[in-house]
């Protein structure tokens, strides 16, 4: 019962009082010399440890869970340790290993028969491909994992996968499916108390909101999310949360306070060890605000941990991108984007059409600025900011007619203030206020007119 109950709390993630529990199984394992409740209480303080951040201290319990159900051939708790250590893996670690982890388990249940032990396995390898950029492959692992999940009636078991499912839709621009999949997750984890799984789609909605220019939804939605980690004390939910909200804080203007943010996530990231998103997070924040060199510093840091683990470095690789345009090294930019699928990314045509501009690469600019405007649903930063060079380096002043109507209705005080410089240096106007065009988003403004003037 004891175990149950550590069992139950460790799922629902209520931290403090999954520790204690946990604590009370490890003293009835002790007294009795049962290695069995021994190795649960190994891998339940493991996955705790996780939960709060502390990677190294997750791999040294879930490691000794491992080893003692290796040692009394418990093949069934075997395979349960193994896939809490391949999921702690996944985040902070190598992704690699964690595929190596969760093979082994998912070996185990099959030889056990263990269908629900196999479906968090094919969810957990879903999450290996989603950090590895390989959506099609983590969509495929999910729908197995959903099908198992809704032949064994685990309700939890299909809401977590759909959560993901969401995310993924998220980061392949299907917003409509992103936010009606997240509703339902919501729902779900909101009918037995989950309030992490709640937390997390809340998340979700405020990154979607934030992706469609909706700042004042995007900022309510993140500080709910906030809130829900924070209570329940998990701190990689606390930074997913906090890099939702410190952009959002950027474009709203709130500096001091989105700098506060970075801070707090750049510490409690410490302890997770070479996990990749706190870098990301300041990164970021550093570019939307236009400072071009932190965002480089940050941005090279994300990429060589996300390297090491095997994860996708896209992301990272044009955030230095724009980091070096604002900083004034056109080429640098165009050399870190050598790498990136940029006819995928509107985020990196943006980049690459801005600095093409820069060179003096007219047509190649206006032809990356119209493809971001051709691939549907975009976000708004990254269709502002290819509207600007479309609008510069075409001459067009219709371009630059549909720009100035667009921004009026931009909440971004940051891309509105430099989509404006742009456009009064182009119509031979006096530059806005140094006050309304932040950072080195003022000096790019003045590059790019130059360049194509």
């Amino acid at each position: 019962l004891l175990l149950e109950r550590a069992e139950t709390l460790v799922e629902l993630r209520e931290l403090r009082d999954a520790r204690m529990a946990v604590a009370a199984v490890r003293e009835v394992a002790e007294a009795d010399g049962d290695p069995i409740l021994r190795g649960d209480a190994a891998r339940l303080s493991g996955t705790l440890e996780q939960y709060a951040g502390n990677q190294a201290a997750a791999r040294e319990q879930l490691a000794d869970a491992v080893a003692i159900f290796r040692e009394i051939g418990d093949r069934a708790r075997l395979a349960e340790a193994l896939r809490a250590r391949g999921f702690a893996e996944i985040f902070g670690g190598s992704l690699a290993e964690a595929q190596r982890f969760l093979d082994e388990a998912a070996l185990g249940f099959a030889a056990v028969e263990d269908a629900r032990g196999a479906a968090w396995v094919q969810q957990h390898l879903a999450w290996v491909s989603f950090l590895a950029g390989d959506h099609d492959r983590s969509r495929e692992r999910l729908a197995t994992a959903i099908a198992a999940f809704e032949r064994l009636d685990d309700r939890a078991g299909r809401a977590w996968s759909e959560g993901l499912l969401a995310y993924i839709h998220h980061f392949t621009r299907a917003n409509d499916e992103a936010l009606a999949v997240a509703a339902s997750a919501l729902d779900a984890a909101r009918g037995w108390g989950d309030e992490w799984g709640a937390s997390m789609m809340l998340n979700l909605e405020a990154s979607v909101h934030l992706w469609r220019g909706e700042l004042d939804a995007a900022r309510l939605q993140a500080e709910r999310s906030l809130a829900g980690f924070r209570r329940l004390g998990d701190s990689f939910g606390t930074i997913q949360a906090l890099g939702t909200l410190s952009r959002v804080r950027v474009a709203l203007g709130r500096f001091a306070e989105a700098d506060r943010s970075v801070e707090e996530v750049l510490s409690v990231g410490d302890s997770f060890g070479s996990m990749a998103y706190p870098a990301i997070v300041g990164a970021g924040v550093a570019m939307h605000r236009g400072d071009g060199r932190r965002a480089v510093e940050l941005a090279e840091q994300a990429v060589r941990r996300l390297d090491t683990a095997g994860a996708n470095v896209d992301e990272g690789r044009v955030v230095a991108a724009f980091g070096h345009l604002l900083a004034g090294d056109t080429e640098a930019a165009l050399t870190t984007l050598i790498d990136v699928d940029v006819e995928s990314s509107p985020f990196a045509l943006a980049a690459r059409a801005t600095a093409l501009a820069l060179l003096g690469d007219r047509t190649g600019a206006v032809a990356d600025a119209d493809r971001v405007g051709s691939m549907g649903e975009v976000s708004y930063w990254d269709r502002t900011v290819a509207a600007v060079v479309g609008a510069a380096a075409s001459g067009s002043r219709r371009r630059r007619s549909v720009l100035a109507t667009a921004v009026t209705d931009l909440d971004d005080v940051v891309i509105s203030g430099y989509a404006n410089a742009v456009l009064a240096r182009l119509a031979g106007d006096a530059p806005p206020p140094s006050d309304e065009v932040i950072g080195g988003w003022a000096d790019l403004a003045g590059r790019l007119a130059e360049a194509v003037g």
